[in-house]
């Protein structure tokens, strides 16, 4: 568990926002080629989409940085 000053500290970090940048630029990549998906039939059509939706939902939950902050992020209260 890391501190909630240490996870901002790597939100903001230069390197944790180029990278950020680059996997939601590699998400909008892939979102049009899945919606230009040219297959020679319903199967190749399948595995392809397949891969895609596959390739999105790892990207989704790595840029999902509240839900990521939330799992990883020690509250600790203050009385």
């Amino acid at each position: 568990m890391i501190k909630p000053q240490e996870w901002a500290d790597w939100l903001r970090h230069p390197v944790t926002e180029t990278v950020l940048k680059h996997l939601n630029e590699r998400k909008d990549s892939l979102i049009s080629e899945l919606l230009n998906v040219d297959a020679e039939s319903i199967e190749a059509f399948g595995m392809r989409h397949i891969a895609y939706r596959n390739q999105l939902n790892g990207l989704g939950e790595f840029l999902d940085t509240e839900s990521l902050g939330e799992s990883i992020v020690e509250v600790t209260h203050e009385n």
